[in-house]
Formats: structure tokens, sequence, C-alpha cells
């Protein structure tokens, strides 16, 4: 029996978003913005965690997923804008989508612990996308 795509996305959410220990790029890499993957480090020894912030997580999800076998046309990080608790200001926040593009993505975020959720549930204002088939090449994704 094959292994279906929300099942593939929770081994991922719990690796991603389970592992992660909170720590903004700043604490972690000395400067403010440091997009990295933890991917293999968290294949090589099982149990570990790593230190990072959202776009460590999607990175990190987005290398797992290609990884465990989802086509890499159908892995995508996605910037979004959301507001922070108390903060009524919009703030930048990264995700990963898994799934076909004219589809319901599942999205890997280190908002949501409980597991992946698809991106129509989200309150996020949707920006631009990154396809791990494509790397450097953001385009439009889903609308808000």
């Amino acid at each position: 029996m094959p292994v279906s795509l929300t099942d593939i996305a929770r081994t991922i959410h719990a690796m991603a978003v389970g592992r992660l220990d909170y720590a903004s790029d700043t604490d972690t890499a000395g400067r403010p913005d440091d997009w990295r993957s933890h991917a293999a480090a968290l294949l090589a020894q099982p149990g570990a965690r790593y230190r990072g912030d959202c776009d460590d997580c999607a990175f990190t999800a987005a290398e797992l997923a290609v990884r465990l076998g989802i086509p890499a046309a159908e892995v995508r990080v996605v910037m979004v804008d959301t507001q922070q608790r108390g903060n009524p200001k919009l703030v930048d926040h990264m995700v990963c989508a898994l799934g076909p593009a004219d589809g319901a993505p599942l999205i890997i975020d280190n908002r949501a612990p409980d597991g992946p959720v698809r991106w129509d549930l989200l309150d996020y204002t949707w920006g631009d996308g990154m396809r791990a088939s494509e790397p450097g090449v953001w385009r439009a994704t889903v609308s808000s």
C-alpha cells in the first residue's frame, strides 16, 4: 500500500517542528537572516534536536520532503505575512508547502505544533514561494 502525502507530512512535521528548539538567526548564526536546512543532521542522528527559527524549519521540512520521496516540484518554501501574538502589525514568516500547487497543499509550520495544516485553514497572506525543483526562483503562490 502506498504511503499518503498526509502520512509523509506527519513524519516531516515530527522531525522539522517536533525537534526544533526555537532560536533567532541572530542567536544561532550571529546575523538577522540565515536560511539553512538541518535535515542531514536529523536523518543521521535519530532523536537529534536543532536550534532555529521559521525559515530553518521550512528549509529543513523541504529537504526532508524531497529525501522522503515527495517530488521536488511539489515541495515549496513560502513567505507569508501573519500577526504575531499581541502585535497588530503583520510580520514575515516562512512555511513549507507540500503537494501539487493546483491542489490544497499541506503546510509544515513551526507555529502549528499539532501537525501539518491545510493551507486554506491558515490566516496568512501568502507571498512568493520557491520550489525545491527550482532553487533560487521565487514565484507567486496560492492566493490569500
